[in-house]
C-alpha cells in the first residue's frame, strides 16, 4: 500500500541506508531507522508506524526477534524480518512471534515490495476479523438482552454467549497462525460467519424457543383450570399467553433468517422466492424476478453463496437505497450461473465511494464478494446518483 510509514531496524548502517532509498523508490515513508531493539520499540510506541522491517541480529541487549515479539503483542504492529542468516534454529524462535513475513537478504525490490504488501494485507485482513467478532458479539448481546425481558430463565443464554466468544477468539487465534494468504482468511471468514449464524439458530430453536413453548403451554393449562373463578387474573393470563406466542413467533423468524431451513430442503429457487414474499410484505418494495435454466439442485456450497448474496443486496436496499422496485435474474449459460440485483433507488458515486473506503470498504459488500471470488465467480458492482445500483455475480455452475 503505497505511502505506508515504515520503521527499519538495522544495525549496519550501510544496509539502512540502501533499504531506506530502496523503499522511497518504492513509494514508501520511512519514519525511523534505528539500530537495537529498544530503539525500535521505543519509535514504535512514540510513532506508530504502519510496519516494520526488522532486521534479527540488532545491537544492545535486546535482538529483533525479543522485539519484534513486543512489538506485535504490545502495539499491534505488523513485523517482516530481515535477515542474511537461514539457520533453522532462529527461525524457529522467529515463527513463535508470529511475524508477517520474511525477506532473506540480499533481495531485490520486487521482493521487498511484495512482502511489504503481504504483510499490510495481512493486517488489514486481521482488522477485520476482529471488528466481524466485535459485530457478532453485539447482536448476540442484543438479543440477549431482548430475550431476557421475556423470561428470567434464559440466563443460559449468557453462558452459550460466553461459549461462543471463546470459541470465536480460538478460532481467530487458530486461523491469524495458520494461515497467511487473503483467499484462505476470506475463506475463514465466510465459514466464521455462517457458524455463529447457525449457533444463535440452533439456540433460539432448541432451547430458548422449547422454553417458551412450555411457558405457553403451561400458561394455557392455568387459564383451562382457572375457568371463570378469577376473571381478572384469567385475562392476564390471557395477555401472557399472547405475548408468549408473539415471542415463538418471533424467534422462528430469526431463526429461519439465520439459517433458510428451506434452501437444504427444496434448493434455491424456492427459497429465494420466499425470501422476497417476506422482503415485499415487510417493506413494500415490489420485486420482479426471473430465472431461467438454472437447475432445481446443483452444489450446496453455491445455492448458500447466492442465497447469502441476494438476502445482503435487499438488506443492503432497505436500509440505504430508498427503492420502489426491485429487479433479480438468476440465469444459467455456458455452464455459468449469472445472478443480477438492480435497483431504482438513490445510487452513489461508485469510483468515489470505493476510492474513499479503499481500506475501510464496507463489511457486507466485502463478504458478498469474497463468496463470488471463493467460488471461482466475478462479482461486480454498479452505481450512478440517482440512477440506482447495479450488482452481478457470476459463478461457475
Amino acid at each position: 500500500m503505497a505511502n505506508a510509514n515504515i520503521l527499519v531496524a538495522e544495525d549496519d548502517g550501510i544496509v539502512a541506508l540502501d533499504i531506506d532509498s530502496r523503499l522511497r523508490s518504492l513509494g514508501y515513508y520511512v519514519s525511523e531507522i534505528v539500530s537495537s531493539g529498544e530503539e525500535a520499540v521505543k519509535k514504535v510506541q512514540e510513532n506508530k508506524p504502519d510496519l516494520v522491517l526488522m532486521d534479527i541480529i540488532l545491537k544492545g541487549e535486546m535482538d529483533g526477534i525479543e522485539a519484534a515479539d513486543t512489538i506485535r503483542t504490545q502495539h499491534r504492529v505488523p513485523v517482516v524480518y530481515l535477515t542474511a542468516y537461514a539457520d533453522d534454529k532462529l527461525l524457529e524462535r522467529a515463527k513463535i512471534t508470529e511475524p508477517f513475513g520474511y525477506i532473506i537478504k540480499p533481495f531485490e525490490d520486487r521482493e521487498l515490495h511484495s512482502a511489504i504488501e503481504i504483510a499490510l494485507y495481512k493486517h488489514e485482513a486481521e482488522a477485520a476479523l476482529r471488528r466481524a467478532h466485535d459485530d457478532l458479539e453485539k447482536k448476540v448481546e442484543e438479543r440477549t438482552l431482548e430475550l431476557l425481558k421475556i423470561n428470567e430463565q434464559l440466563h443460559q443464554e449468557i453462558n452459550t454467549r460466553k461459549q461462543t466468544e471463546v470459541a470465536l477468539k480460538t478460532s481467530r487465534e487458530e486461523l491469524l497462525k495458520e494461515y497467511n494468504q487473503k483467499k484462505i482468511l476470506s475463506k475463514m471468514l465466510i465459514d466464521l460467519v455462517e457458524k455463529c449464524r447457525h449457533d444463535i439458530a440452533m439456540e433460539l430453536h432448541e432451547n430458548i424457543g422449547q422454553i417458551l413453548t412450555s411457558l405457553k403451554i403451561n400458561l394455557e393449562v392455568i387459564d383451562d383450570k382457572l375457568k371463570s373463578t378469577d376473571t381478572e387474573l384469567g385475562a392476564m393470563i390471557k395477555v401472557a399467553e399472547k405475548r408468549a406466542g408473539q415471542a415463538i413467533k418471533g424467534i422462528k423468524n430469526i431463526s429461519h433468517g439465520l439459517i433458510p431451513g428451506i434452501l437444504d430442503v427444496l434448493g434455491l429457487l424456492p427459497s429465494l422466492q420466499e425470501l422476497f414474499n417476506e422482503f415485499i410484505e415487510r417493506t413494500d418494495i415490489k420485486i420482479d424476478f426471473f430465472n431461467r435454466n438454472v437447475p432445481k439442485r446443483f452444489d450446496k456450497e453455491k445455492e448458500l453463496a447466492f442465497y447469502r448474496i441476494v438476502q445482503e443486496a435487499l438488506n443492503n436496499i432497505t436500509k440505504h437505497a430508498k427503492a420502489k422496485n426491485v429487479y433479480v435474474s438468476l440465469l444459467r449459460k455456458d455452464e455459468v450461473i449469472s445472478l443480477s440485483v438492480e435497483d431504482d433507488g438513490i445510487g452513489f458515486d461508485s469510483d468515489k465511494e470505493i476510492k474513499i473506503t479503499k481500506r475501510k470498504f464496507q463489511l457486507g459488500l466485502l463478504i458478498m464478494q469474497e463468496r463470488a471470488i471463493q467460488l471461482g465467480g466475478k462479482f461486480t458492482m454498479e452505481s450512478q446518483p440517482g440512477k440506482g445500483t447495479h450488482l452481478l455475480v457470476e459463478i461457475p455452475g
